[in-house]
């Protein structure tokens, strides 16, 4: 496998693979058979808690190097298991990451079955967790180019955690570049679900690594199944990032569906990281459809990160509609991340609506946290009207995250009406996650002017969703009526929703 691929892959879907491999790990049973890439068996095995024994030195692939030819008696030294770990052993000793990987690639390749179980022993017995984790993966990935059967075994045998998982992903992708068809085999015969899904996606992913068109033709030969479009992903992805035209000219070719929807997204995606201009010329001559308008979008906010000033003034010559309105977000958002007075000025001239108001409120989110005194005074001379109070919403909440007591002063400093007690209330959601009963002493204190009423329900609300017992004493103990009658029905709500006993009991203390 190539050098780089053999890491790669398994890194490509890595995420997905911690909550699957475990799942995978547990189906995968080889049955008993004189091939070595004999199909595993519906029952799931008895896993190893402990390292598993290396594997057995010959096996009915051995002899098996890199390039699929025969090794003879007295192979080249540098082969041998001992050349091999000392050279592991030097790069471990090296500074710089990369490097040390190169070399972790190269010497990969050297493995074969004459010298997989000394390497691996030595693998294992490395003291950190993440070069040991890496180098099994590697050596695994390896192993499975020509002894599949006995890669997978090995690797469901680990101890659970995320070694082993990125171990199945290694000898699932090692499979798939030796034989695609017996892995895909091995695949489908896994229960329907998570884990199915991710060999499915490693096998194309390591497929697409080597050959994006012919992964495509491979795929389509499959029966349909759950989640299919995924599969579409990794080869496009792969295909855009080599020939972005014939991708884009091979994705409107496929029917009509989810699955070129997928596929035109990722094309649109990508391409935009290299051309975004010729991105948005091909996804605009798209058929209307939600493929269209996703891969409009992507383009747009990928093109947002790097000229958000020409990207703006692309979606000022959008048709109205969800594609402009969708876009317009994501670009006031990347905008603001370098420079939010641009984005707020760009924003005030869009046409009013929903879409402008979440423009300012996505530039202002990103003004407040670099420049928050400036960034309050601008909220606080706007006009009064639903942008002031969702600009004014978006501002208490950053201030809030950062310095609670100076966020309230601001809040108190704006003008008595629906933003002042917007921004009161979002500040003490933030108070009540922290210190319930500061934000509790804060809403008693609160004027009517300020909401005091809906202050003390959005206290007693979160507080009941981290300590209902407190919260219950707490208005318990108010000491006006109409306060405890407003609060304590937003407790036993809140605790109801998962909690339905506990919410009972808490109705017979308040009734005794």
């Amino acid at each position: 496998m190539n050098e780089v691929k053999r890491f790669i892959v398994p890194i490509l879907v890595a995420v997905p693979a911690l909550a699957v491999g475990i799942a995978i790990g547990h189906y995968t049973s080889f049955a008993p058979t004189t091939s070595s890439n004999a199909l595993v068996s519906s029952t799931p095995p008895k896993l190893a808690t402990t390292t598993p024994a290396p594997p057995p030195a010959e096996t009915a692939s051995a002899n098996v190097p890199v390039n699929g030819a025969e090794t003879t008696p007295g192979a080249p030294a540098d082969n041998s298991s001992e050349n091999i770990i000392a050279r592991i052993k030097t790069a471990l000793a090296q500074p710089g990451g990369r490097r040390t990987y190169a070399t972790f690639s190269k010497l990969a390749d050297s493995i074969d079955s004459n010298n997989v179980q000394e390497v691996l022993t030595f693998v294992q017995s490395l003291q950190k967790p993440q070069e040991k984790s890496m180098l099994i993966s590697l050596v695994i990935g390896r192993w499975a180019e020509f002894d599949s059967q006995a890669a997978i075994a090995y690797a469901q045998g680990l101890p659970a955690g995320t070694s082993r998982n990125w171990a199945i992903t290694s000898a699932v992708a090692g499979w798939a570049e030796r034989d695609a068809a017996t892995a895909t085999t091995w695949a489908q015969q896994l229960p329907p679900g998570p884990a199915r899904d991710q060999a499915m996606q490693i096998i194309v992913s390591a497929l697409a690594e080597k050959d994006p068109s012919s992964a495509l033709a491979f795929l389509e030969t499959l029966p349909p199944g759950r989640n299919r479009q995924s599969l579409y992903w990794p080869i496009f992805s792969k295909w855009t990032a080599s020939d972005p035209s014939a991708a884009a000219e091979r994705a409107v070719q496929l029917p009509p569906g989810s699955s070129r929807d997928a596929a035109i997204q990722v094309i649109g995606s990508n391409w935009a990281n290299q051309d975004p201009e010729a991105a948005f010329a091909w996804a605009n001559m798209l058929p209307a459809g939600q493929g269209k308008n996703n891969a409009l979008q992507n383009i747009l906010s990928s093109w947002a990160n790097k000229d958000p000033q020409r990207a703006a003034s692309i979606i000022t010559d959008l048709p109205a509609g969800s594609v402009r309105d969708q876009s317009v977000g994501n670009v006031a958002r990347q905008w603001a991340l370098t420079d939010p007075r641009a984005a707020l000025s760009w924003a005030e001239q869009l046409p009013a609506g929903d879409a402008q108001r979440n423009a300012v409120r996505f530039a202002l989110t990103s003004w407040v946290q670099s420049e928050p005194t400036a960034a309050a005074e601008y909220v606080a001379s706007l006009p009064a009207g639903k942008m002031q109070e969702d600009a004014t919403a978006a501002v208490a909440l950053q201030l809030a995250n950062s310095d609670i007591q100076s966020a309230v002063q601001w809040a108190q400093k704006l003008p008595a009406g629906a933003a002042r007690q917007n921004a009161l209330t979002n500040i003490i959601s933030q108070w009540s996650d922290a210190d319930p009963q500061g934000a509790a002493n804060f809403a008693q204190r609160a004027t009517e002017a300020e909401g005091r009423k809906a202050l003390l329900e959005s206290v007693s609300r979160q507080w009941a969703r981290n300590d209902p017992q407190a919260a219950l004493r707490w208005a318990a103990n108010l000491p006006e009526a109409s306060g405890r009658e407003a609060v304590l029905p937003g407790i036993i709500t809140v605790v109801a929703e998962t909690d339905p006993r506990e919410a009972a009991k808490l109705v017979t203390q308040i009734s005794s």
